[in-house]
């Protein structure tokens, strides 16, 4: 029992503690004093701790890496427990002042706790419409081109003569909009217009068809014979046969 416990503080001596002021590793010091630590008190057992108090409690202080110091006679030991508290607390004042790592992880979970969805509502959509409603109509500025093809929609009964349509006295709404009339994939060869064709009025479009033009031609003619039947035309045709004779 007394030759072990005069060999404690011998034993003690024989392994010391070769510390580095440069160390940046944590755990590798941690590492070394555990190692120093258990090899002392596994060598002395429970005579030597109670000799030789050196403020090394248990194991499991030790795995909790505190490091408690209490008054002691070696004069040695308590200068290597005191270097390697100051190397502990040059090591720690060092990772205090290193920057903090910005991590948005843990303000994902806080932002979905403290948001909350508003009541939904069945009866109003989900988004608001881009525009007004489909049946308010805007008005139109009446242009030059624009007043051709609603006389010509007027009119329309005397553009085709395959195609009759109830007299009605049509006036120009108040409201009224313009578009474009789409062909479906299956009307690729019945009733689709050329690229050529195709216009941006409806005046123009008729125009640039060849039986249209050539009907307004012909009626064109047949109604200024009509009207210059008799009356001056008469009157110049027997004035043509007088200089003859």
């Amino acid at each position: 029992m007394g030759s072990s416990s005069v060999a404690a503080p011998q034993e003690l001596k024989r392994s010391p503690v070769v510390m580095d002021t440069g160390i940046q590793d944590l755990d590798d010091l941690f590492g070394s004093l555990k190692a120093v630590m258990r090899s002392g008190a596994n060598s002395n057992g429970a005579a030597a701790a109670a000799e030789h108090p050196v403020g090394m409690h248990h194991s499991n202080d030790l795995d909790k890496d505190i490091l408690k110091i209490s008054d002691d006679d070696d004069n040695d030991l308590d200068g290597k427990v005191a270097r390697q508290q100051a190397i502990f607390h040059s090591i720690e004042k060092k990772l205090h002042q290193l920057p903090k790592l910005k991590n948005t992880f843990d303000d994902l979970s806080r932002d979905s706790s403290s948001k909350t969805l508003p009541p939904a509502n069945l009866h109003e959509p989900t988004a608001p419409p881009s525009t007004k409603p489909w049946f308010q109509l805007p008005k139109q500025e009446l242009t030059d081109s624009l007043k051709r093809d609603l006389a010509l929609i007027k009119h329309r009964a005397a553009l085709d003569p395959k195609r009759h349509y109830k007299k009605e006295k049509w006036q120009i709404p108040e409201r009224f909009s313009v578009g474009t009339i789409v062909e479906g994939t299956g009307e690729f060869f019945s009733s689709r217009i050329k690229n050529k064709n195709r216009t941006n009025t409806i005046l123009a479009s008729l125009m640039a068809d060849t039986d249209t033009d050539r009907y307004f031609r012909r009626k064109y003619s047949e109604i200024q014979e009509k009207k210059t039947a008799g009356k001056r035309a008469h009157y110049k045709h027997v004035r043509e046969k007088r200089r003859k004779l």
